[in-house]
Formats: C-alpha cells, structure tokens, sequence
C-alpha cells in the first residue's frame, strides 16, 4: 500500500459563501479541483496493489459518497473495483492475503457464498406433499394405528435401495 501524505482539495467558495448555481446545488469543488481529483484516483489505483475507495477518500480529504456520484470518477471507480476484486481472488488463491478478510472485502463487492438446492420427488418429480400431509394427518387423529399407517408410509414413500 501506498503512504501518501494527506492531501486537500480546496473547494469552490466566493466570499466565505458558496457560488450560486442556477441548476441547483452548487458542486463542491471547481472543475480543476475535479480534475486533479480523478488524476489523483487514477495514480492511486495504479500505485497500489490493493486499491480501496474509502483508503483513497480518507487520504484525500474527500468522501466515498462524492466519488460515487459524479460521472466524472464513476469509469475510475468501476476500475478501481475491479482491480480490488482481481487482486483479492488472485492473491487469496495464493495465499498471498488472509482468506477471510478476503472474502469479507470481495462479499462486499457483491460475492456470495450462497448454496442453492432444488429438492425433488420420485424420479426427478415434484415433491408429493399432500399425500405425506394425509398420513401425518391420520397418525394425528388415530394414534392406535400408528404401527399400520407408518407400514403404509414406508411402502409409499421408502426410498429403493
């Protein structure tokens, strides 16, 4: 990782007041401001192995938020993700990086360790559910017949062996 000194961005300010923006909300920095904004990200995620937004933001006196809403940075962003989410799978795989502050950082770049299971009846079927129900529902209502109604389960729903 990179140790670069902390650096500021002035923002746009006329009189201690912010300029008026016909259009609504003044932006916070000038355009020079934002261009040496997005050459600054573009060095960072050059320089450093790892690149981390929120690292780069602290550094610079800036927020994530500001990053992620300007279409200006949002080509250097998507970069800088997948570069973080490349080095950390590659890096993870060599064990390079602890495994699992490498799956915390990738889950967070939409990762998931999700298992997906489909369950089936006989022969690929659909599960018969209504059938089981009648069973359980006489077992419920006749517990003497217990013995002969778990006798008819086995031979209905018994797996071949």
């Amino acid at each position: 990782m990179s140790t670069a000194t902390k650096n500021k961005f002035t923002r746009t300010k006329t009189n201690g007041k912010h300029k008026k923006n016909p259009g609504g909300r003044p932006r916070k920095y000038s355009p020079e401001t934002v261009e040496q904004i997005y050459h600054a990200l573009d060095d960072y995620i050059e320089n450093n192995d790892i690149p981390i937004l929120a690292e780069f933001a602290y550094q610079n006196d800036i927020t994530r938020e500001y990053l992620y809403k300007y279409e200006e940075f949002s080509t250097l962003v998507k970069r800088l993700r997948n570069k973080k989410e490349s080095q950390l799978e590659k890096k993870a795989l060599r064990k390079e990086v602890d495994t699992g502050m490498a799956v915390f950082s990738l889950k967070q770049l939409g990762w998931s360790d999700k298992k997906h299971m489909e369950l089936t009846g006989k022969d690929g079927g659909p599960v018969e559910l209504e059938k089981k129900y009648h069973f359980i529902q006489e077992v419920i209502n006749n517990p003497q017949a217990k013995e002969t109604i778990a006798e008819q389960w086995r031979q209905q729903f018994a797996q071949p062996k």
